[in-house]
This record gives C-alpha cells, structure tokens and sequence, in this order.
C-alpha cells in the first residue's frame, strides 16, 4: 500500500507489528488504525481533533499491551504523492481491508477474477478521511477509493 515512495516505510511498518496483532485487533478498525498510524509515527503531533486523540489514546495502550516499539520505523514520505496516496489515508485503508475480510488471505485465493478483487478492496473509511488526507487540514467532502490502477498493482505485486 505504500508504492514506490514509502514501499520500504510501510514494510517496516509491518515489521514492527507481529501479525497475530493485526489477526487479534482485525475486528475493530479503529484500533487497527491506531496500531498502523501510531507505529508510523503519525500520532505524535499536537492536535485537537476528537479522532486524533481517541487514536493517539488507544494506540498508547494498545502499544503497551502488545509491547511494540517503532525502533526501526523507517518515517514515511509525502514528497511528490498526490494527496489520495498520503500515508495516513493508505494506511486507515489496508485497516479497513483487515477489518472488512476477517480471513482476508483465504478470500484473496479464492478470488479467480479481476472484478472479484476490485469488489473486495471497495473500502469504506472512517467519515473523518472524507474531509482530510492529513490530521491537520480540513477540505470539502470527498470518498477516498481505491483506484483501478492501485487494486491492479496490489493484485500484480502481491496477490
């Protein structure tokens, strides 16, 4: 989900957090979230937003109880990305996919054609990244899909 910008970011993201943690928090999307923005060192701002603090708050504990570290974390990068692929909206869309399929390898193999995969990757985000793609800055509503071409590089490179 990361691309070719924070391709190596996003990895050791995922580095940082054992599996059976995303497997264990899977259900709840917001604590998914917390666990992926907080270990990318995106909840370490000062910000006033309600959302931002619930995530800053559960990821504390969650960080706690799983005993995670972002030693390692490699910081993501907003050079040159458009805005719909910020890390923070990547990063609150591949947990709304781990919380929308709880065995999400089992259907992606079980997928035998494209439009299969477009219908599973059709993602509905928490209503606070309709108005933002950063904590920080508000702007007109807007649905962050997936795009065709980024559900065809996921399909090609991973699936």
């Amino acid at each position: 989900f990361g691309l070719n910008t924070n391709g190596e970011a996003f990895l050791s993201i995922a580095a940082s957090i054992p599996f059976s943690v995303v497997r264990k928090l899977r259900r709840n999307s917001l604590q998914l979230e917390a666990i992926f923005l907080g270990q990318a060192g995106l909840l370490s701002g000062d910000c006033e937003e309600p959302y931002f603090l619930n995530l800053r708050e559960e990821y504390d504990y969650l960080r706690k109880k799983f005993q995670l570290n972002s030693q390692g974390v490699l910081p993501v990068k907003y050079f040159r990305l458009r805005p719909d692929n910020f890390p923070e909206v990547r990063l609150v869309q591949l947990a709304a996919l781990y919380s929308k399929h709880a065995s999400l390898f089992n259907v992606l193999i079980n997928c035998a054609e494209a439009k299969e995969f477009y219908k599973l990757m059709d993602l509905e985000i928490n209503d606070f990244w309709k108005t933002h793609y950063t904590f920080y800055k508000s702007h007109s509503p807007r649905r962050k899909t997936l795009s065709t071409n980024f559900m065809d590089l996921v399909i090609i490179n991973t699936v």
